[in-house]
Protein backbone atom coordinates (compact mmCIF):
# COMPACT_ATOMS: atom_id res chain seq x y z
CA UNK A 1 0.00 0.00 0.00
CA UNK A 2 0.95 3.66 -0.46
CA UNK A 3 0.39 5.38 2.89
CA UNK A 4 0.81 9.06 3.77
CA UNK A 5 1.34 10.17 7.37
CA UNK A 6 0.61 13.81 8.19
CA UNK A 7 2.18 14.81 11.47
CA UNK A 8 3.68 17.93 12.98
CA UNK A 9 7.06 16.66 14.12
CA UNK A 10 9.01 13.73 12.71
CA UNK A 11 11.92 12.74 14.86
CA UNK A 12 14.78 11.89 12.55
CA UNK A 13 17.42 14.58 12.12
CA UNK A 14 19.68 15.20 9.15
CA UNK A 15 22.59 13.52 10.90
CA UNK A 16 20.53 10.36 11.46
CA UNK A 17 20.02 11.19 15.12
CA UNK A 18 16.72 11.91 16.83
CA UNK A 19 15.30 15.31 17.72
CA UNK A 20 12.08 16.33 19.52
CA UNK A 21 11.36 12.75 20.46
CA UNK A 22 8.51 12.41 22.90
CA UNK A 23 6.41 9.26 22.96
CA UNK A 24 4.00 10.49 20.29
CA UNK A 25 6.74 11.43 17.85
CA UNK A 26 8.55 8.17 18.50
CA UNK A 27 5.36 6.17 17.90
CA UNK A 28 4.86 7.76 14.48
CA UNK A 29 8.50 7.29 13.49
CA UNK A 30 8.79 3.67 14.62
CA UNK A 31 5.51 2.60 12.99
CA UNK A 32 6.56 4.26 9.72
CA UNK A 33 9.86 2.41 9.92
CA UNK A 34 8.13 -0.93 10.58
CA UNK A 35 5.67 -0.39 7.71
CA UNK A 36 8.50 0.44 5.30
CA UNK A 37 10.29 -2.78 6.31
CA UNK A 38 7.07 -4.66 5.51
CA UNK A 39 7.25 -3.35 1.93
CA UNK A 40 4.73 -0.50 2.05
CA UNK A 41 5.52 2.86 0.47
CA UNK A 42 5.53 5.38 3.32
CA UNK A 43 5.49 9.17 2.93
CA UNK A 44 5.59 11.59 5.87
CA UNK A 45 4.41 15.20 5.57
CA UNK A 46 5.81 17.07 8.58
CA UNK A 47 7.15 20.43 9.79
CA UNK A 48 10.28 21.92 8.29
CA UNK A 49 13.24 21.58 10.65
CA UNK A 50 16.72 22.88 9.90
CA UNK A 51 18.29 19.61 11.08
CA UNK A 52 15.68 17.33 9.56
CA UNK A 53 16.20 14.63 6.98
CA UNK A 54 14.20 14.98 3.79
CA UNK A 55 13.65 12.83 0.73
CA UNK A 56 14.09 9.06 0.80
CA UNK A 57 15.87 7.91 3.97
CA UNK A 58 17.92 4.75 4.39
CA UNK A 59 14.96 3.31 6.32
CA UNK A 60 12.73 3.54 3.25
CA UNK A 61 10.63 6.51 4.41
CA UNK A 62 9.98 9.48 2.12
CA UNK A 63 10.03 12.69 4.20
CA UNK A 64 8.36 15.86 2.89
CA UNK A 65 9.07 18.91 5.07
CA UNK A 66 6.50 21.71 4.89
CA UNK A 67 6.32 25.32 6.06
CA UNK A 68 9.24 27.09 7.75
CA UNK A 69 11.65 25.92 10.46
CA UNK A 70 9.56 25.09 13.53
CA UNK A 71 10.63 23.81 16.94
CA UNK A 72 8.16 22.14 19.24
CA UNK A 73 7.52 25.33 21.23
CA UNK A 74 7.06 27.63 18.20
CA UNK A 75 3.28 27.80 17.87
CA UNK A 76 2.72 30.71 15.48
CA UNK A 77 4.94 29.21 12.79
CA UNK A 78 2.78 26.11 12.50
CA UNK A 79 0.25 27.87 10.27
CA UNK A 80 2.81 27.74 7.42
CA UNK A 81 2.80 23.94 7.68
CA UNK A 82 -0.98 23.86 7.26
CA UNK A 83 -0.80 26.13 4.20
CA UNK A 84 1.80 23.87 2.56
CA UNK A 85 -0.21 20.78 3.53
CA UNK A 86 -3.23 22.18 1.69
CA UNK A 87 -1.02 22.91 -1.33
CA UNK A 88 0.00 19.23 -1.24
CA UNK A 89 -3.60 18.08 -1.78
CA UNK A 90 -3.03 16.76 -5.36
CA UNK A 91 -0.19 14.53 -4.12
CA UNK A 92 -2.07 13.37 -1.02
CA UNK A 93 -5.02 12.24 -3.14
CA UNK A 94 -2.78 9.63 -4.82
CA UNK A 95 -2.36 7.54 -1.65
CA UNK A 96 -4.32 4.44 -0.63
CA UNK A 97 -4.56 5.64 2.99
CA UNK A 98 -4.08 8.97 4.77
CA UNK A 99 -3.10 8.58 8.40
CA UNK A 100 -2.94 11.71 10.53
CA UNK A 101 -2.21 12.75 14.10
CA UNK A 102 -3.43 15.27 16.63
CA UNK A 103 -3.37 18.21 16.68
CA UNK A 104 -3.10 20.55 13.67
CA UNK A 105 -2.89 18.13 10.71
CA UNK A 106 -5.98 16.09 11.56
CA UNK A 107 -8.77 18.37 10.33
CA UNK A 108 -7.23 19.43 6.97
CA UNK A 109 -6.11 15.85 6.28
CA UNK A 110 -9.64 14.58 6.90
CA UNK A 111 -11.18 16.96 4.37
CA UNK A 112 -8.42 16.32 1.81
CA UNK A 113 -9.11 12.59 2.01
CA UNK A 114 -12.84 13.06 1.63
CA UNK A 115 -12.31 14.80 -1.73
CA UNK A 116 -11.62 11.34 -3.19
CA UNK A 117 -13.30 9.29 -0.48
CA UNK A 118 -9.89 7.93 0.55
CA UNK A 119 -9.63 6.16 3.91
CA UNK A 120 -8.53 8.65 6.57
CA UNK A 121 -7.39 7.36 9.95
CA UNK A 122 -6.25 9.13 13.09
CA UNK A 123 -3.51 8.33 15.62
CA UNK A 124 -4.13 9.67 19.14
CA UNK A 125 -1.66 9.22 22.00
CA UNK A 126 -3.92 10.75 24.63
CA UNK A 127 -6.34 13.63 25.15
CA UNK A 128 -5.51 16.62 27.30
CA UNK A 129 -7.82 17.60 30.10
CA UNK A 130 -8.17 21.34 30.58
CA UNK A 131 -6.24 21.22 33.87
CA UNK A 132 -3.29 19.43 32.26
CA UNK A 133 -3.28 21.67 29.17
CA UNK A 134 -3.55 24.90 31.17
CA UNK A 135 -0.88 23.84 33.66
CA UNK A 136 1.71 22.74 31.10
CA UNK A 137 1.24 24.83 27.95
CA UNK A 138 1.02 28.53 27.11
CA UNK A 139 -2.62 29.58 27.32
CA UNK A 140 -3.02 30.02 23.55
CA UNK A 141 -1.56 26.53 22.96
CA UNK A 142 -3.82 25.03 25.64
CA UNK A 143 -6.89 26.58 24.03
CA UNK A 144 -5.80 25.39 20.58
CA UNK A 145 -5.30 21.82 21.84
CA UNK A 146 -8.69 21.65 23.51
CA UNK A 147 -10.42 23.13 20.45
CA UNK A 148 -8.64 20.69 18.12
CA UNK A 149 -9.61 17.72 20.29
CA UNK A 150 -13.25 18.78 20.22
CA UNK A 151 -13.37 19.48 16.47
CA UNK A 152 -11.73 16.17 15.61
CA UNK A 153 -14.27 14.29 17.73
CA UNK A 154 -16.92 15.56 15.29
CA UNK A 155 -15.18 14.13 12.21
CA UNK A 156 -15.97 10.69 10.82
CA UNK A 157 -12.51 9.10 10.73
CA UNK A 158 -12.50 5.57 9.32
CA UNK A 159 -10.41 4.31 12.24
CA UNK A 160 -8.66 5.75 15.28
CA UNK A 161 -5.51 4.13 16.66
CA UNK A 162 -4.66 4.55 20.36
CA UNK A 163 -1.87 3.01 22.48
CA UNK A 164 -3.93 1.67 25.41
CA UNK A 165 -7.42 0.62 26.43
CA UNK A 166 -7.34 3.50 28.93
CA UNK A 167 -7.02 6.03 26.09
CA UNK A 168 -9.80 4.27 24.18
CA UNK A 169 -12.14 4.74 27.14
CA UNK A 170 -11.16 8.40 27.43
CA UNK A 171 -11.81 9.04 23.73
CA UNK A 172 -15.17 7.32 23.99
CA UNK A 173 -16.17 9.61 26.86
CA UNK A 174 -15.02 12.58 24.78
CA UNK A 175 -17.40 11.64 21.95
CA UNK A 176 -15.18 9.66 19.57
CA UNK A 177 -17.01 6.56 18.17
CA UNK A 178 -15.90 3.61 20.30
CA UNK A 179 -16.45 0.99 17.57
CA UNK A 180 -13.81 2.65 15.38
CA UNK A 181 -11.11 2.90 18.04
CA UNK A 182 -8.34 0.29 17.76
CA UNK A 183 -5.83 -0.35 20.56
CA UNK A 184 -2.34 -0.82 19.09
CA UNK A 185 0.25 -0.95 21.84
CA UNK A 186 3.48 0.99 21.52
CA UNK A 187 6.61 -1.10 21.41
CA UNK A 188 10.34 -1.31 20.96
CA UNK A 189 12.63 -2.25 18.10
CA UNK A 190 14.13 -5.32 19.75
CA UNK A 191 16.78 -5.76 17.07
CA UNK A 192 18.06 -2.24 17.71
CA UNK A 193 17.96 -2.65 21.50
CA UNK A 194 19.74 -6.00 21.39
CA UNK A 195 22.53 -4.53 19.25
CA UNK A 196 23.42 -2.15 22.09
CA UNK A 197 26.00 -4.00 24.23
CA UNK A 198 24.97 -5.01 27.73
CA UNK A 199 26.74 -3.03 30.43
CA UNK A 200 28.92 -4.97 32.90
CA UNK A 201 27.84 -2.80 35.83
CA UNK A 202 24.44 -1.34 36.69
CA UNK A 203 25.07 1.53 39.05
CA UNK A 204 22.48 4.29 38.53
CA UNK A 205 18.80 5.19 38.82
CA UNK A 206 17.43 6.68 35.61
CA UNK A 207 14.67 9.10 34.63
CA UNK A 208 13.91 9.83 30.95
CA UNK A 209 11.27 12.50 30.53
CA UNK A 210 10.18 15.78 29.06
CA UNK A 211 10.76 18.36 31.76
CA UNK A 212 7.27 19.78 32.06
CA UNK A 213 5.17 19.95 35.25
CA UNK A 214 2.90 16.92 34.86
CA UNK A 215 5.87 14.57 34.39
CA UNK A 216 6.74 14.95 38.09
CA UNK A 217 10.54 14.86 37.72
CA UNK A 218 10.90 17.50 40.46
CA UNK A 219 9.09 15.13 42.85
CA UNK A 220 11.53 12.32 42.01
CA UNK A 221 14.44 14.62 42.88
CA UNK A 222 12.77 15.39 46.24
CA UNK A 223 12.54 11.67 47.06
CA UNK A 224 16.11 11.11 45.92
CA UNK A 225 17.29 13.86 48.28
CA UNK A 226 15.53 12.13 51.19
CA UNK A 227 17.22 8.84 50.33
CA UNK A 228 20.62 10.50 50.06
CA UNK A 229 20.22 11.83 53.58
CA UNK A 230 19.34 8.38 54.92
CA UNK A 231 21.61 6.08 52.88
CA UNK A 232 25.27 6.75 52.18
CA UNK A 233 25.58 4.37 49.23
CA UNK A 234 22.57 5.46 47.20
CA UNK A 235 23.37 5.17 43.45
CA UNK A 236 23.38 8.41 41.44
CA UNK A 237 20.16 9.63 39.82
CA UNK A 238 20.66 10.25 36.08
CA UNK A 239 18.15 12.53 34.34
CA UNK A 240 17.73 12.60 30.56
CA UNK A 241 15.26 15.34 29.69
CA UNK A 242 14.08 17.64 26.95
CA UNK A 243 11.92 20.76 26.41
CA UNK A 244 14.54 23.44 26.87
CA UNK A 245 12.05 26.08 25.75
CA UNK A 246 9.88 25.64 28.84
CA UNK A 247 10.52 27.49 32.14
CA UNK A 248 10.52 24.32 34.27
CA UNK A 249 13.53 22.96 32.36
CA UNK A 250 16.01 25.37 33.97
CA UNK A 251 14.43 24.95 37.40
CA UNK A 252 14.69 21.15 37.26
CA UNK A 253 18.21 21.28 35.86
CA UNK A 254 19.35 23.57 38.70
CA UNK A 255 17.57 21.44 41.30
CA UNK A 256 19.08 18.24 39.90
CA UNK A 257 22.63 19.58 39.86
CA UNK A 258 22.33 20.96 43.41
CA UNK A 259 21.13 17.51 44.51
CA UNK A 260 24.16 15.80 43.02
CA UNK A 261 22.25 14.21 40.13
CA UNK A 262 23.76 13.55 36.72
CA UNK A 263 21.84 15.83 34.36
CA UNK A 264 22.43 14.82 30.74
CA UNK A 265 19.74 16.98 29.11
CA UNK A 266 18.37 15.79 25.79
CA UNK A 267 20.34 12.99 24.12
CA UNK A 268 19.65 12.89 20.36
CA UNK A 269 21.41 9.55 19.91
CA UNK A 270 18.98 6.75 20.80
CA UNK A 271 21.86 4.26 20.97
CA UNK A 272 23.24 6.22 23.92
CA UNK A 273 19.82 6.37 25.61
CA UNK A 274 19.54 2.57 25.44
CA UNK A 275 23.10 2.25 26.74
CA UNK A 276 22.13 4.38 29.74
CA UNK A 277 19.07 2.18 30.36
CA UNK A 278 21.26 -0.93 30.32
CA UNK A 279 23.53 0.82 32.81
CA UNK A 280 20.62 1.37 35.24
CA UNK A 281 19.28 -0.50 38.24
CA UNK A 282 15.78 0.98 38.02
CA UNK A 283 13.81 3.40 35.85
CA UNK A 284 11.26 5.83 37.33
CA UNK A 285 8.18 7.40 35.72
CA UNK A 286 6.17 9.57 38.13
CA UNK A 287 3.83 11.30 35.70
CA UNK A 288 0.25 12.46 36.26
CA UNK A 289 -0.68 12.15 32.59
CA UNK A 290 0.34 9.44 30.12
CA UNK A 291 -1.31 7.67 27.23
CA UNK A 292 1.17 4.81 27.44
CA UNK A 293 4.53 5.52 29.11
CA UNK A 294 7.03 4.48 26.44
CA UNK A 295 10.08 4.53 28.72
CA UNK A 296 8.49 1.72 30.77
CA UNK A 297 8.73 -0.79 27.91
CA UNK A 298 12.05 0.60 26.68
CA UNK A 299 13.50 -0.01 30.13
CA UNK A 300 11.88 -3.46 30.21
CA UNK A 301 13.56 -4.31 26.89
CA UNK A 302 16.84 -3.70 28.75
CA UNK A 303 15.70 -5.92 31.68
CA UNK A 304 15.46 -2.78 33.82
CA UNK A 305 12.33 -2.69 36.04
CA UNK A 306 10.37 0.56 36.37
CA UNK A 307 8.69 2.15 39.37
CA UNK A 308 5.67 4.00 37.99
CA UNK A 309 2.93 6.28 39.25
CA UNK A 310 -0.42 4.48 39.28
CA UNK A 311 -2.50 6.10 36.55
CA UNK A 312 -4.79 4.11 34.20
CA UNK A 313 -2.63 3.85 31.05
CA UNK A 314 0.55 3.07 32.98
CA UNK A 315 -1.26 0.49 35.11
CA UNK A 316 -2.35 -1.28 31.92
CA UNK A 317 1.22 -1.42 30.61
CA UNK A 318 2.70 -2.46 33.96
CA UNK A 319 0.19 -5.29 34.32
CA UNK A 320 1.10 -6.60 30.86
CA UNK A 321 4.77 -6.53 31.90
CA UNK A 322 4.04 -8.28 35.20
CA UNK A 323 5.29 -5.28 37.19
CA UNK A 324 2.06 -4.11 38.82
CA UNK A 325 3.63 -4.46 42.27
CA UNK A 326 5.87 -1.50 41.36
CA UNK A 327 2.98 0.95 40.90
CA UNK A 328 2.95 3.78 43.45
CA UNK A 329 0.41 6.43 44.43
CA UNK A 330 2.59 9.12 46.03
CA UNK A 331 6.12 10.12 47.00
CA UNK A 332 6.01 8.03 50.18
CA UNK A 333 5.30 4.86 48.22
CA UNK A 334 7.89 5.83 45.60
CA UNK A 335 10.54 6.06 48.31
CA UNK A 336 9.53 2.68 49.76
CA UNK A 337 9.69 0.93 46.37
CA UNK A 338 13.05 2.49 45.57
CA UNK A 339 14.48 1.20 48.84
CA UNK A 340 12.94 -2.23 48.23
CA UNK A 341 14.46 -2.66 44.75
CA UNK A 342 17.81 -1.06 45.52
CA UNK A 343 18.36 -3.35 48.52
CA UNK A 344 17.14 -6.61 46.94
CA UNK A 345 19.32 -7.52 43.98
CA UNK A 346 17.61 -10.86 43.31
CA UNK A 347 14.10 -9.40 43.27
CA UNK A 348 15.19 -6.58 40.98
CA UNK A 349 16.87 -9.01 38.58
CA UNK A 350 13.86 -11.34 38.41
CA UNK A 351 11.43 -8.49 37.79
CA UNK A 352 13.66 -7.13 35.03
CA UNK A 353 13.90 -10.52 33.33
CA UNK A 354 10.13 -11.05 33.54
CA UNK A 355 9.51 -7.61 32.05
CA UNK A 356 11.85 -8.38 29.14
CA UNK A 357 10.00 -11.62 28.34
CA UNK A 358 6.68 -9.78 28.29
CA UNK A 359 8.02 -7.05 26.01
CA UNK A 360 8.76 -9.75 23.46
CA UNK A 361 5.21 -11.06 23.85
CA UNK A 362 3.20 -7.82 23.75
CA UNK A 363 5.22 -4.74 22.84
CA UNK A 364 6.93 -4.55 19.44
CA UNK A 365 6.48 -2.00 16.68
CA UNK A 366 6.00 -4.80 14.15
CA UNK A 367 2.88 -5.94 16.00
CA UNK A 368 1.51 -2.38 16.03
CA UNK A 369 2.18 -1.94 12.30
CA UNK A 370 0.57 -5.28 11.43
CA UNK A 371 -2.58 -4.35 13.36
CA UNK A 372 -2.84 -1.03 11.53
CA UNK A 373 -2.42 -2.69 8.13
CA UNK A 374 -5.15 -5.18 8.99
CA UNK A 375 -7.52 -2.33 9.89
CA UNK A 376 -6.67 -0.42 6.69
CA UNK A 377 -7.29 -3.48 4.50
CA UNK A 378 -10.71 -4.00 6.07
CA UNK A 379 -11.61 -0.35 5.42
CA UNK A 380 -10.43 -0.50 1.80
CA UNK A 381 -12.25 -3.78 1.12
CA UNK A 382 -15.48 -2.87 2.89
CA UNK A 383 -18.49 -1.94 0.73
CA UNK A 384 -19.36 1.76 0.59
Amino acid sequence: MRIAFTTEFFVQGGDGRIHQAGGGERRCYEICKALARMGHEIHVYCHEHRNGLRGLTHEGIYIHRLGIHTDIYHYGRRIFYILDLLRSTPNLLKFDVLNTTLFLPATPTYFIGRLRNSPVTLMVDDLFTWDIARGNLPIHAALACMTSQFLNSLLDFDAIFVPTQAVKEKLSRFGYPKHRIHVTYNGVDLEFFDNVPSQPIRDQIIVISRLIPYKGVHHIIDVYNELKNEYKDIPPLTIIGSYEGYPLYSMIKDKALKSGCRFLGFIPDNFEVVRQLKHSLINILFSDFEGFGLTIVEAAACSTPSIVKDIPACREVMEKLGLEELLVKDKKELKEKMIDLLTDDEKRRKLGEKARRNVEKYFTWNKAAEQMVEAWRKIINSPL
